[in-house]
């Protein structure tokens, strides 16, 4: 049981990763077409999925001090590849590309501080 249970777990982490990492895709090639960057959603997605490499030395985060380090490292690593990224394959200026890669994040961070709120003021109400 134990054994089945850690490979759901991981299949499940696994489908979810791919999941987000295909929707955020989605927005952020909203946001280059609101910026005026051409692209294809399949080119568009085969090109960002490069970002994953850098995000590899988090593999490393146990090693005492140096793994969390490496790991701060190959997250932000990974940060500059997927804006490079969308960069290269939109035709976009980095400016913009930064714009297009930060603007989904802003937008479901605010979505989700307002939709907290009105459940927060729902349940003030109620009870």
């Amino acid at each position: 049981v134990g054994f089945l249970n850690a490979v759901g777990g991981w299949l499940a982490r696994s489908v979810a990763a791919i999941g987000g990492w295909l929707f955020y895709g989605a927005l952020v090639l909203i946001a280059v077409r609101l910026l005026g960057g051409k692209a294809k959603l399949p080119v568009f997605l085969g090109t960002v999925a490069v970002y994953i490499v850098p995000g590899l030395l988090a593999i490393l985060q146990p090693i005492p001090c140096l793994g969390l380090v490496l790991a701060l490292v190959g997250t932000v690593w990974s940060i500059v590849v997927y804006m490079k990224a969308t960069s290269v394959v939109t035709g976009l200026d980095a400016g913009r590309s930064i714009v297009a890669v930060v603007a989904p994040i802003l937008v479901i961070t605010a979505l989700s501080i307002l939709i907290f709120g009105l459940i927060t003021v729902w349940f003030a109400i109620i009870f």
